[in-house]
């Protein structure tokens, strides 16, 4: 029996050897053939074996190099770990190290691994408290912590916590908690023609200098009430039926002015240069962002254009005595 498992061996051994070596045909020659014909196929044929030979040793050295490339080199940086053996540099690729991994540098890796991801995700969990913070802070204030000024006929609005970061200020003292607390503040005029019933908004259509008479009582027997007529602009308008164009921007523009009227009635007036005056607010708004982000960097002096910087000046001297360096 072992005689015949080392003939099957050899059988084996012999077949494998043949296919190496066979070309890709096997060549029958015809009887018309001469020896020389003959003799010049065969070389042929030897040399097509040979060829097919190197074939195969370029395919098999072609796959080991590109496994080794896969390997070594196409890994990603992260899964490349160098060693800084007394001075001299060395890397392998994680995927080595975790063949054996109950090995000590497996496990060194792992540590490593574990705490650069715990730092990360440190970082996130800050950046993400300072978004919410940020988000609270200039987002999802209350109504009434919005102060609305009147500069000179333009409006601008900021946030009351911005006014105080400068707690020193004018400003700051005028709009602190416990003086805007128990000041009467007048109230809106939008909010007050919100609360309208529809006779008082009939009276107020026939106010309006020339309203056709047809739009006139479109809207009267629509009974209309005051929360709905600040609601409405040039297409809810054509959905009641009025749809000549003078018409429908002499009511839009008289609809917007009315809610205007409600924000100039309830702001602050400033008589001072809505130019230098936005200028403040901006820059308290930048200082208010830093604070928000936690970030220390001093913030430049605001640009001012050279007509306005004598201007810009005093006011900054008028509402942040003592602290007009902030501005600077």
């Amino acid at each position: 029996s072992v005689s015949q498992h080392n003939n099957r061996k050899r059988d084996a051994s012999t077949s494998q050897l043949q296919h190496d070596t066979e070309p890709f045909e096997t060549i029958i020659f015809d009887d018309n053939f001469s020896e020389a014909m003959k003799a010049v196929l065969k070389t042929e044929q030897r040399m097509l074996t040979e060829t097919n030979k190197d074939l195969r040793k370029l395919r098999n050295a072609f796959e080991q190099e590109k496994g080794f490339i896969t390997f070594f080199v196409l890994g990603e940086t992260k899964d490349i770990i160098n060693f800084n053996v007394s001075g001299e540099l060395m890397s392998i690729n994680k995927a080595t190290l975790n063949l054996f991994k109950e090995s000590v540098l497996a496990k060194q890796f792992e540590q490593r691994m574990l705490t650069e991801t715990n730092k990360d995700l440190r970082k996130l969990r800050n950046a993400f408290e300072q978004e919410k913070g940020f988000i609270r802070f200039f987002v999802l204030g209350e109504t009434m912590d919005i102060i609305n000024f009147n500069v000179s006929g333009e409006l601008m609005s900021i946030n009351k916590s911005t006014l105080n970061l400068i707690e020193e200020s004018v400003l700051a003292k005028q709009f602190n908690d416990t003086n805007w607390a128990k000041e009467e503040r007048p109230a809106y005029a939008s909010e007050l023609v919100k609360k309208w019933d529809p006779n008082e908004v009939t009276k107020w259509i026939l106010s309006i200098n020339g309203l056709s008479a047809d739009a006139s009582k479109i809207l009267n027997e629509s009974k209309i009430n005051g929360a709905e007529l600040l609601t409405l602009n040039c297409e809810t308008l054509k959905l009641f039926g009025i749809t000549r164009p003078a018409t429908l921007s002499l009511l839009t523009e008289e609809v917007k002015e009315l809610r205007k009227e409600g924000d100039y009635r309830g702001s602050v007036l400033i008589e001072q240069s809505a130019y230098c005056f936005g200028k403040i607010l901006d820059h308290l708004r930048l200082r208010a962002m830093c604070h928000a982000l936690q970030d220390p960097t001093p913030l430049p002096p605001p640009a001012i254009d050279e007509p306005h910087q004598k201007r810009f000046k005093r006011i900054v001297e008028f509402y942040f005595p003592g602290n007009s360096d902030a501005f600077e």
